[in-house]
């Protein structure tokens, strides 16, 4: 400890001080993808897993999952194998990390877990071997902590951020003991560190999505109310459905988890995040556990816009991260679910699929919403309209504003905003590109089309214009 003082104080004099502002700024984008990286990558020709992150102007990635079973297959030694130091050297400079701490499967891994499966009040996330759990994580958090000491080689990417486990409680009990006795080891290995707590799991509609966090979320707050301290710094919630309106759920959803954590004193220190949320483009099948929900054929088009819109609504809402998944290409389980047509570019399979590698509309939007928007004050986001169909969003950035807008109605309607004074001219664009498919794209074409508006010559000044289907972009000049 008394060395990671001494480190932190010559941090603290400047050792790292040409960098600082430029990393304040990463750290605060909320912009991310679970995952971020493509592996492996030499299938859609890269050299990189993360050239697909870097080119959208993604800022953090959730791609690294560190399951103690394979890390530490012989528990008679203190030997690990770290088996994820390659992809970690490939991590972009501008890249953020955020990882998960896993055990392993319960099931299978009865030497390492407290799992009974013949009793099913057993059933636990629980380690057998508690001293030899925390001497791994502690071992884990200090070789990737970026203090310069026992790091892996070569470290440029440190992890600060740390999920345990990912969706609880997949059936199994003791997850906020579990969660209590990680989170003291990571903060012993590393005070600086954060931890997010495990993703609150389910789908739309959130009548549904409410009934299963009461029956197999909640157990959890009620455990973790009766703990002294903190057990977690971030609440992390998913989000996912269909791209005709399921993205409005999400506000009901969150209203319903702030008010069980404040209840029960729970509230995080570092906010809210979102690590899973998405729709689809094509026509998935019904997935084997969510086999009463439908979801039927959406176009590129739909995708693409419903992007931008959970972004946005997401940030209006005071969410701090949002991750886009699952992920940043098609392909998960390639059953046919939903969960295989999330993705942003093309694998080659299935129906509607046009074909391998090919950038989805998506692709394209997602890009120019991180170029617009990067950049922007978070906190200064102000909700201008939420009515009839018709959202309008702002931002400051630079002193300038930037307004996002969309138009849930399906009848085109006539816009009018405000203008900061001085300012004479707008650039509307429209975030979807005007094609059927991102695979008609070409490096010569416009790929975003500009809007028509006027400017009042009023003080303050005036702008009008209509808002059709596609979300725009709107951008003091």
């Amino acid at each position: 400890m008394i060395k990671k003082i001494a480190f932190a104080l010559l941090f603290s004099l400047g050792i790292n001080s040409l960098v600082l502002a430029e990393n304040t700024t990463i750290s605060h984008s909320p912009f991310g993808f679970t995952p971020a990286a493509v592996i492996p990558p030499f299938q859609y020709g890269l050299n990189n897993p993360y050239t697909f992150a870097a080119d959208l102007g993604v800022t953090w990635d959730r791609s690294t999952i560190f399951v103690w079973t394979r890390i530490q297959p012989d528990l008679t030694t203190e030997q690990y194998h770290w088996i994820h130091e390659r992809q970690l050297l490939d991590v972009p400079k501008q890249l953020r990390l955020i990882a998960n701490i896993m055990i392993g499967s319960p099931r299978h891994d009865s030497q390492y877990s407290r799992y009974d499966q013949y009793a099913l009040t057993n059933r636990s996330f629980l380690p057998r071997d508690k001293n030899a759990y925390k001497k791994f994580v502690r071992a884990l958090v200090e070789r990737y902590d970026g203090d310069g000491i026992s790091d892996m080689p070569g470290l440029h990417a440190p992890i600060k951020y740390w999920q345990v486990d990912n969706e609880p409680p997949h059936g199994l009990n003791d997850y906020a003991a579990f969660l209590q006795m990680t989170y003291k080891a990571i903060k012993q290995a590393d005070p600086e560190a954060k931890v997010l707590i495990g993703g609150v799991p389910g789908f739309p509609p959130v009548s549904r999505y409410i009934d299963n966090f009461k029956r197999s979320y909640l157990p959890i707050l009620d455990d973790l109310s009766k703990f002294e301290g903190s057990c977690f710094d971030v609440f992390d919630f998913h989000w996912y459905g269909n791209a005709t309106g399921d993205y409005l759920g999400m506000k009901e959803a969150y209203t319903y988890i702030q008010n069980a954590l404040k209840k029960r004193k729970l509230m995080p220190s570092d906010g809210f995040w979102m690590t899973e949320m998405g729709t689809y483009s094509g026509d998935p099948a019904p997935k084997r556990i969510l086999s009463s929900v439908d979801f039927p054929f959406q176009t590129e088009k739909q995708q693409a816009a419903d992007l931008v819109k959970r972004n946005v609504y997401a940030l209006s809402l005071g969410i701090k991260k949002i991750f886009m998944a699952f992920g940043m290409t098609e392909g998960f389980k390639h059953t046919g679910g939903y969960f295989d047509f999330t993705g942003l570019i093309y694998d080659g399979r299935y129906d509607h699929d046009q074909g391998k590698g090919v950038k989805k509309l998506a692709y394209y939007t997602y890009n120019k919403m991180t170029e617009t928007l990067e950049g922007s004050d978070w906190e200064s986001i102000k909700t201008v309209q939420q009515k009839d169909g018709i959202h309008i969003y702002r931002l400051n950035k630079n002193g300038k504003a930037i307004w996002i807008a969309w138009n849930d109605s399906g009848v085109s309607k006539p816009i009018s905003l405000l203008l900061d004074n001085n300012i004479e001219r707008v650039i509307i664009t429209e975030a979807v590109p005007d094609y059927a498919s991102g695979k008609d794209v070409a490096p010569s074409h416009t790929i975003f089309q500009n809007i028509k508006g006027e400017i009042s010559k009023t003080s303050p000044p005036q702008l009008t214009f209509k808002l059709n289907t596609s979300p725009v972009l709107i951008e003091e000049r």
